[in-house]
């Protein structure tokens, strides 16, 4: 029953992209309003390819509100922890590429679940056999209104952020 969202993604590290991307691709056609998506630096990985789908799908209806992302629209991740031989050290490489601006078309070292069909990928971890593939196309996910969060904002217990959106709303 309601005509707009507010999806608060600012400090979203991330996690399993999978676990969100067909309710975020399908969101937009449950919703009839817009939705206003509050970003900032610390939002990133699987929070950035959420907020992606959710572009794709609603286009002009979603509205960024907040900080640029943390990361680029094309990064790498997905890596397992390696241990050093000699010191015992760990560290994790991110040999998977994300390639959301471009759809993952012009690289053999995607996700399958980004990459476009018929492309080759990076290996699957053991834990998946095959996954869809549901390739992500968003031109930017820059700001539509860019509104930083300052320290001033939060000793005086307010969120400029919520205060764009009720703005926009309130010019609707």
């Amino acid at each position: 029953g309601r005509a707009n969202v507010v999806l608060d993604m600012r400090f979203n590290g991330g996690g399993n992209l999978m676990l969100t991307r067909d309710f975020m691709a399908q969101w937009p056609s449950r919703v009839p309003g817009r939705f206003f998506v509050l970003t900032s630096t610390q939002t990133f990985s699987a929070a950035i390819a959420s907020i992606a789908y959710l572009k794709q799908a609603g286009a002009e209806r979603v509205l960024i509100i907040g900080e640029p992302v943390g990361d680029r629209l094309m990064f790498f991740s997905d890596g397992r922890p390696v241990q050093l031989p000699h010191s015992g050290r760990f560290f994790l490489p991110a040999p998977v590429r994300m390639d959301y601006r471009n759809g993952c078309r012009d690289y053999d070292d995607c996700f399958m679940g980004v990459a476009q069909p018929g492309r080759p990928t990076a290996p699957l971890p053991p834990s998946l056999s095959s996954v869809e593939r549901m390739p992500i196309l968003v031109d930017s996910l820059d700001p539509d209104v860019l509104v930083r969060w300052t320290i001033d904002s939060w000793l005086e217990g307010t969120d400029p952020m919520l205060d764009a959106v009720a703005k926009v709303v309130a010019q609707q």
